[in-house]
């Protein structure tokens, strides 16, 4: 990737740069700029390439630096926004100095759910506009769960209004990949491109889903805890987000591009949570 556009954007030029991890499809680089009066700086570059599965990526670049200067000014923990640019479509940011793998995982998983409780405590229309709708879990279970486990109970179940809750600003991949810790804090919240508005369980589920392959039953438990310590008991539904997370993460994530223990360390784990969602249907 060609990043010299974001540097002669900033008015500055490219000392050095180095790729960094940006999840599925997602080209991210941590670029040192120099300027003309002899200053540097630190920044991180993000594409976000054309993928049948995503939206436009000028579209998601524009949102996230909606989303990432809103949550700034209110003194959330994400980088700041620097710039967009519309070619190469990418989002320009701030470093921040952090790790993704916090020395105490029970301790990590308190602070996770106290902070998406935080995130969906912001009114939507408050952040951004042109945020996408959460759709509703019947008919992507529907779609993606197996045949053999859509029994009669669990179809009635998933055919059952959920709650009709207030509509949150979802981050919308809160996982421990798209956080950075610094003594044992949450310094940064990146990666927003799948944000989106809807019921915000949908939220917690995907994070207990992912928590339950990264760091186990006992850091879903904490996590889950202190999210309604904050947010309230209200988890009316849960067990269906749940499914709907798990299911939708087993039909995809063979393309996700995952080492193959990786991913099947990761298939193991999400189908012991699907299995569990499941016997909590009823």
């Amino acid at each position: 990737m060609d990043w010299s556009p974001v540097a002669a954007h900033l008015g500055a030029r490219i000392v050095a740069e180095k790729p960094l991890k940006g999840g599925v499809s997602a080209e991210v680089a941590a670029l040192d700029l120099g300027w003309p009066d002899g200053s540097t700086r630190r920044v991180v570059a993000r594409r976000n390439p054309d993928h049948p599965e995503k939206r436009d990526p000028s579209e998601v670049a524009g949102v996230e630096h909606a989303i990432l200067a809103a949550l700034h000014a209110r003194g959330f923990p994400v980088p700041e926004p620097l710039a967009r640019l519309d070619e190469p479509s990418c989002l320009v940011m701030a470093h921040v100095d952090g790790t993704m793998a916090p020395s105490d995982p029970l301790e990590a998983a308190r602070r996770m759910g106290a902070m998406l409780a935080r995130i969906h405590a912001v009114p939507p229309d408050s952040i951004a506009t042109g945020l996408p709708e959460r759709e509703a879990p019947a008919e992507g279970i529907r779609s993606w769960l197996p045949e053999s486990l859509l029994t009669e109970r669990v179809r009635a179940a998933v055919d059952r209004p959920l709650p009709d809750r207030t509509p949150a600003l979802l981050h919308g991949d809160f996982w421990p990949g798209n956080l950075l810790w610094r003594d044992g804090h949450v310094v940064a919240v990146l990666d927003w491109e799948d944000a989106a508005v809807g019921d915000r369980l949908s939220d917690l589920a995907a994070a207990r889903c992912e928590l339950r392959c990264a760091w186990g039953d006992g850091a879903v438990r904490e996590l889950t805890a202190e999210y309604v310590r904050h947010a309230g008991p209200d988890l009316e539904g849960l067990a269906i987000w749940d499914v709907y997370v798990a299911s939708a993460a087993l039909q995809w994530m063979g393309s996700w591009g995952l080492e193959p223990e990786v991913l099947a360390k990761r298939e193991r784990g999400t189908t012991a949570f699907l299995h569990e969602a499941l016997a909590r249907i009823g």
